[in-house]
């Protein structure tokens, strides 16, 4: 399952991650374990959401991974920010307060994607660049690159880096990332950068890195 994505053998990953899923269910149910107590069982569930993201279904790789969101951070943060990224804004308005309803400690975690989704909520265009995490590191290398091509080559070769980079645990993250940055560069009539992570998307999906 973790090499097969990368040349772009999604279904047969998928296959391996639900068997791998009902190995894990199997052997909680019959030791009387808390499955949510066993860190492979939210880590099994990550790879299993990444790939149903691989594969274009969003449905599901939002469910399994709002199963471990509260037994491993990370998947709070890629529920909310694939819900951004696929403009299901009920979803992350409804994530984002029940993830602050538990509790003081979890304001400044969920603050960024807050203000993410209160971006995308305005029907105000956007006249320059938001006061959002990804927006405003595009921002900051817009600045530097001092064109859209630039910009798009900066980003081109940093999301390369992360699939390329051979770890599937990183590519979930990777594409909610992406994801996440060519809604925000649609929205900002970014068209080049939108373009360009497109094609890039494209690639990781198909095993062409």
């Amino acid at each position: 399952g973790h090499t097969l994505p990368q040349t772009g053998e999604w279904d047969e990953a998928l296959k391996q991650f639900l068997i791998a899923d009902k190995i894990h269910h199997d052997w909680a149910t019959s030791n009387g374990v808390d499955i949510n107590e066993d860190w492979h069982y939210a880590h099994n569930l990550d790879l299993l959401a990444a790939t149903y993201l691989g594969l274009g279904d969003y449905e599901n790789a939002l469910a399994n991974w709002s199963k471990s969101m509260m037994s491993d951070a990370r998947a709070i943060q890629k529920v909310i920010g694939l819900a951004l990224a696929t403009d299901q804004l009920t979803i992350a308005q409804d994530t984002l307060d029940q993830i602050e309803g538990m509790g003081p400690q979890y304001k400044n975690f969920v603050s960024f994607l807050r203000s993410e989704e209160a971006f995308y909520s305005s029907n105000t265009m956007p006249s320059q660049f938001p006061a959002t995490p990804f927006a405003q590191l595009l921002k900051k290398t817009y600045q530097k690159t001092g064109t859209e091509e630039g910009l798009s080559a900066e980003y081109q070769q940093f999301f390369g880096a992360k699939f390329r980079s051979g770890g599937f645990d990183g590519w979930s993250n990777g594409f909610v990332e992406l994801m996440r940055a060519k809604n925000i560069a649609r929205e900002l009539g970014l068209s080049s950068l939108e373009s360009s992570l497109t094609e890039l998307e494209d690639k990781a999906r198909t095993g062409q890195l």
